[in-house]
């Protein structure tokens, strides 16, 4: 296989504790063919001068100093600044398997796909808990179909386990100071992609963080989430794909969803959730309790939602 170069794009923010550990296990990686770049936002701890450090240990790594902007920005900046035909996407609190780089571009190469995607395990500690020996097989989808999996499942929306061509970015940013950013940009990359490649195998492992804003009681931030939901139902819709009804459905079970967490104390503070919540209730509830994709169970919460309380 001639020698891709990848991009490894690591956005760094107070990360002193587990810094070391993300980028060690990039350098482990059997495909050696990498440029590391460590874009360090703005961090109060000593993440920055860490960086540099590691810097000195391997000339494969390249340290951007920036103002903080948020995990957009500094996404953006590691792109702008990449020389790679290939792009990756690490969380400096997470790590990857050694084969991670080479089993994602390998799959890839050999199914001429532009975004391969490989599975993740959450892990509290240094290590991760081997598969033991699988069929070396993957999974091709087309992007409607790989779009109506992930909404069906409520998962596969991040871009830390993939592997993306990185001309799918040349008209693509993360959007800047906004919270779960993958969700705003991957519909739009997996259509530009036409087609993804999967393996079962978890090659990503990512910390279970008691303190992630996405592990905590709702914030005010998550109708982010909703507006990016929003966005992919209005995408779909527009070029006539069937999973739009079902992008339709996900944007609204997930506005359920954070309804219940919502503390009832400081309702005041939801407003403007509550009321989308309600425009909703008028505009798609029956036509959604009715959709046969629906199972039981969900159908049932929506209309538990909507209309008993």
């Amino acid at each position: 296989m001639e020698k891709k170069l990848i991009s490894v794009i690591v956005p760094v923010y107070n990360v002193e504790a587990y810094l070391e550990r993300c980028v060690d296990s990039i350098l482990k990686q059997t495909y050696k063919e990498l440029e590391i770049i460590l874009v360090d936002d703005g961090a109060t701890d000593s993440s920055g001068e860490l960086c540099d450090q590691l810097a000195k240990k391997d000339d494969r790594i390249i340290v951007i100093h920036k103002k903080n902007g948020g995990l957009s920005d500094a996404r953006n900046a590691g792109i702008d600044a990449s020389r790679g035909e290939y792009l990756s996407f690490i969380d400096s609190d997470d790590f990857i398997h050694p084969m991670f780089m080479e089993v994602l571009l390998q799959l890839c190469e050999t199914t001429q796909c532009n975004i391969s995607k490989c599975g993740m395990q959450e892990v509290e500690g240094d290590t991760f808990v081997s598969e033991g020996e699988k069929e070396d097989t993957y999974k091709l989808y087309s992007a409607e179909e790989y779009l109506e999996k992930i909404n069906r499942v409520n998962a596969g929306f991040s871009v830390c386990n993939k592997l993306f061509h990185r001309e799918l970015f040349s008209t693509i940013k993360f959007p800047y100071a906004k919270l779960h950013e993958d969700v705003a940009v991957i519909y739009k990359l997996i259509a530009m992609s036409k087609k993804i490649v999967e393996v079962e195998y978890k090659l990503y492992f990512f910390y279970k963080n008691p303190k992630s804003i996405t592990k905590s009681i709702i914030k005010k931030d998550r109708l982010d989430d909703i507006e990016f939901r929003m966005n992919m139902y209005s995408f779909c819709k527009k070029k006539k794909w069937d999973v739009a009804a079902r992008a339709q459905a996900d944007y609204i079970l997930n506005m359920i969803r954070m309804y219940q967490k919502i503390d009832k104390e400081n309702v005041d503070n939801y407003k403007e959730f509550i009321k989308r919540l309600k425009n909703i209730k008028c505009e798609f509830a029956m036509r959604i309790v009715k959709k046969e994709y629906l199972s039981f169970k969900e159908r049932f919460a929506i209309y538990v939602d909507l209309f008993m309380r």
